[in-house]
Order: structure tokens, then C-alpha cells, then sequence
């Protein structure tokens, strides 16, 4: 809304706190498509350390 608004980009970025190659990409992508939805959704990276491994790390610290 800032970018529709007439801030620069860099203003809009440190609003969001972003920064200003994905204040450029986010607008683009939402100007030409009409949404920004992540097309990733429900990755995720998988867990380092089991719950055995993570029970004994609390012990730890």
C-alpha cells in the first residue's frame, strides 16, 4: 500500500523492514498476478535434533 501511495522504495522497505530488491519483487509479482501467496507453503525444513536429543539438550543448558 505504501508503493500505491507514492513512498520510494527504500522508505517502503524499512517500513516492512525489508529489504529493497524484495519490496521491488513482492510489488511486481502483485501488480502483475494480483496476489502474493508463497508458492512453498508446507515446507519446511527438517528437525536437526530428535525429541530425545532435544530433552537432553534442555538438560544441558
Amino acid at each position: 500500500m505504501a508503493r500505491r501511495l507514492g513512498q520510494s522504495i527504500s522508505k517502503t522497505a524499512a517500513l516492512v523492514g525489508g529489504s529493497g530488491s524484495a519490496v521491488v519483487s513482492i510489488y511486481q509479482k502483485w501488480s502483475k498476478e494480483g496476489t502474493v501467496v508463497n508458492q512453498r507453503q508446507g515446507h519446511e525444513w527438517p528437525r536437526l535434533i530428535d525429541a530425545c536429543g532435544e530433552r537432553r539438550l534442555a538438560r544441558v543448558v
